[in-house]
């Protein structure tokens, strides 16, 4: 029965996007932005739709808590697979050609992506007075977490 309430949960999902999506289409929005409205306003913290566990599941887990974070985790594995049949997809949509006429833009856009919030965090870092860390002594703490293969205790290398 609470197979049934998963399954129930995920078309209500799968339906009410692809709705949202169309109309967002039509409004000459990306579809993808209705579907991310749709799944945060029928979600748990919304209207309720889906992620709160029905009668069956209660019923099986004997704990409403038992049974909301079961129900959960599947719908957070589902997601989870989900998103990686999305960039699956898009993977399997990109052309050569469009990423050799973006790529200096597009790498430009991705190095900056990672070097920028990391050097606006370690300037954070700086500025409310946080020391800079040590790397022997982050080693020293770090070493016995790794495998001996990585690391001779004896040698201390």
């Amino acid at each position: 029965m609470g197979v049934g309430e998963i399954i129930a949960q995920v078309f209500v999902v799968f339906a009410v996007a692809k709705l949202v999506g169309e109309l967002f289409q039509r409004l000459r929005q990306p579809p993808v932005i209705g579907e991310l409205l749709a799944g945060v306003l029928i979600g748990p913290y919304a209207l309720g739709w889906i992620g709160v566990p029905g009668p069956s599941l209660l019923g099986a887990f004997h704990e409403p808590a038992l049974a909301q974070e079961a129900l959960m985790l599947v719908l957070h594995v589902l997601a989870e697979l989900g998103a990686i049949f999305l960039l699956f997809f898009v993977g399997l949509e990109t052309r050569l050609s469009d990423l050799l006429r973006v790529g200096a833009r597009a790498a430009i856009v991705a190095v900056a992506g990672v070097v920028l919030p990391f050097l606006a965090g370690a300037g954070l870092m700086l500025a409310l007075g946080h020391p800079s860390l040590d790397s022997d002594r982050l080693f020293r703490r770090v070493a016995p977490l790794l495998p001996r293969r990585c690391y001779n205790p004896a040698s201390g290398a």
